[in-house]
């Protein structure tokens, strides 16, 4: 039988290795031919083999009856011919002696190999028509139903919980497949069936690039996660579970997000499930930018607010996984996006309210030596307050054209807007309160960038030796005729200020008067009502002097004795201008790695 297949096998030129070519040597052998008469014969008609079947030649008329007479004799086990034997002399014919050279084969490996050229199939991927994930929530949202109304008919008629039925032979067909329901009969078996259609499905519609064509939907997943009753957490939390975890694994973050914003939006209250998304998202964020952890550190903040309270904490607990594993900035990003959205989770501590001794020790020394420097920019510095808080004043800042293009701009781009507004249950909601000042805000790009405000930011920059981007935004301040601000304001930023996250705390204060009022003297003095022990210190300014002052102790505490206000312009008619800007620890709000301005 082996001897046959061989034959066999070759005669359909499937056989065209070499092992298999010598098993047919071995096999010829057998049949009492001579083994130096066979090696030759065998290797040409193999290389013929090979030569017939890659360049699709038609196979000579004689390969059928050799091979049906070798395949006859390979199964009697009886001998050739002698005439057949090459070598073997003939009636009429000398024998002439010749010797047999072995000659290998010549055929290349291409040549053996070779298949004539057609197009490959491209293998296309999987894919579902547009809409068609909208279809498969909505049937699983009536799969949902379906299992809470059994559930809720079989306690009805036997009791708050669903007993288990008793099992039944299971179907031993051909071709049907076994199914859960199969197991077990009556409500339980209906309800076991329809979990595991869900656990089906539900791990691809919660995919984001799998078989569907449209993206995930946050509003579309919470009508899903709505559908999953709190009644029914005993069965779909572990799939719930299960299928976050399968759709998790290659997920980007910003598909964790969507997932949260809908479970958040739906109310939905399986713990679990927040733990799971808690777990993935620090872990995502390890590798996501910046727009996508704040994005998340939003949906943290939507949750804490509409989810139960098992639910943040579990949430809090997976977010813990691989919070220590963040970069800083990353955390204080997440933390900031949270606050900003008006959510406190409490994960990541305190804000930064406070400065690294050091370095509040070196703006005390700055602010100090003004006064006494040799550079040509501060060489018209005095010292106007030296304890309990260093109060200088530098003139010549800015050129008067750069002064003047200052209130320029504000004029003439209606940049001026009012400092505080009437509150919602006034008549006037959202009017301006008269006597406050209006102020201007030069923090757009085109604004932030301007030559008078880059000067302005520049010569602060190189006055405390820090980056240019640690300054914040030029604000102007118009100060009209009985306008003054109600109360002393710290210039140091309150704790409950989510820019603390990025920014960091202020530093120090330059305050730079644009213009001169011709207004009496005394009028519209600066006043620091914490010095001079209580007392208060008032201080005027000159068109284009500046005060600088820092906002904390030199033990880095945020200090209220740099608070001030502006006592209000008694003479009609007059206007002053103030330009203000702040030293921060971080980048400034609007700047690369900062608070949004």
């Amino acid at each position: 039988m082996f001897c046959t297949c061989s034959l066999y096998r070759l005669y359909r030129q499937d056989w065209t290795s070499r092992g298999h070519r010598n098993h047919l040597i071995f096999i010829l052998r057998r049949t009492h031919l001579a083994p130096k008469h066979i090696y030759f014969p065998c290797s040409c008609s193999f290389q013929r083999f090979q030569v017939w079947n890659s360049v699709g030649h038609e196979r000579p008329r004689w390969v059928t009856p050799l091979m049906g007479t070798l395949l006859v004799h390979a199964l009697c086990a009886v001998p050739l011919p002698r005439a057949w034997v090459p070598g073997t002399p003939r009636p009429g014919r000398p024998r002439v002696p010749r010797e047999v050279q072995r000659v290998p084969l010549r055929v290349t490996l291409r040549e053996v190999t070779h298949v004539p050229s057609r197009p490959l199939k491209t293998r296309v991927k999987q894919t579902i028509s547009a809409g068609r994930r909208l279809k498969k929530i909505e049937n699983l949202m009536d799969m949902a139903e379906s299992m809470l109304e059994v559930k809720i008919e079989e306690a009805r008629s036997g009791g708050a919980e669903l007993p288990k039925k008793r099992k039944r032979r299971p179907k031993f067909t051909k071709w049907a497949q076994k199914t859960p329901s199969d197991e077990y009969e009556g409500a339980y078996g209906e309800i076991t069936e329809l979990g595991g259609q869900i656990a089906r499905w539900l791990p691809d519609v919660l995919m984001g690039d799998g078989i569907w064509k449209e993206p995930l939907v946050s509003d579309d997943l919470a009508m899903l996660f709505d559908a999953f009753s709190p009644d029914l957490e005993t069965e779909l939390a572990p799939v719930v579970v299960y299928a976050l975890q399968k759709a998790l694994k290659k997920a980007p973050l910003p598909e964790v997000t969507i997932i949260l914003e809908a479970m958040a939006t739906a109310r939905h209250s399986y713990d679990e499930a927040y733990k799971e998304l808690g777990q993935w998202g620090s872990q995502l964020c390890l590798d996501a930018d910046d727009d996508e952890v704040a994005e998340f550190g939003f949906a943290l903040a939507r949750a804490t607010q509409r989810i139960p309270k098992q639910c943040q904490l579990m949430l809090k607990e997976g977010l813990q996984v691989h919070l220590t594993q963040l970069p800083g900035g990353k955390v204080r990003l997440m933390a900031w996006a949270a606050e900003e959205a008006g959510a406190k989770l409490q994960l990541w501590g305190e804000p930064p309210k406070e400065v690294e001794p050091d370095l509040a020790e070196h703006i005390w020394n700055t602010c100090s030596t003004l006064a006494s420097s040799s550079d040509s920019r501060t060489r018209n510095a005095r010292l106007r307050a030296g304890w309990p808080l260093p109060i200088v004043e530098v003139s010549s800042i800015l050129t008067s054209e750069q002064l003047e293009s200052l209130i320029t701009l504000a004029n003439t781009q209606d940049l001026w807007r009012p400092s505080a507004r009437r509150g919602a249950d006034h008549p006037e909601a959202g009017q301006a309160l008269p006597g406050v000042p209006w102020t201007a805000l030069l923090s757009a790009p085109e604004r932030r960038t301007a030559p008078a405000a880059e000067a302005m930011r520049r010569w602060v920059a190189e006055a405390f030796g820090a980056p240019k981007e640690h300054v914040e935004a030029v604000r102007l301040i118009r100060y009209r005729q009985g306008e003054a601000a109600s109360v002393a304001r710290s210039d140091a930023r309150p704790p409950e200020d989510t820019s603390l996250w990025l920014s960091g705390q202020r530093l120090a204060v330059v305050m730079l008067q644009l213009n001169q009022p011709n207004a009496v003297p005394g009028d519209g003095l600066t006043d620091f009502p914490n010095l001079e022990e209580g007392r208060g210190l008032q201080l005027s300014l000159t068109r284009g002097s500046a005060l600088i002052w820092p906002t904390v102790n030199q033990d880095g505490t945020p200090t209220e004795l740099a608070q001030r206000r502006a006592l209000p312009l008694k003479t009609p008619g007059q206007v002053k201008y103030l330009a203000l800007t702040w030293l921060r620890v971080g980048p400034a709000p609007g700047e690369s790695g900062g608070a949004p301005a």
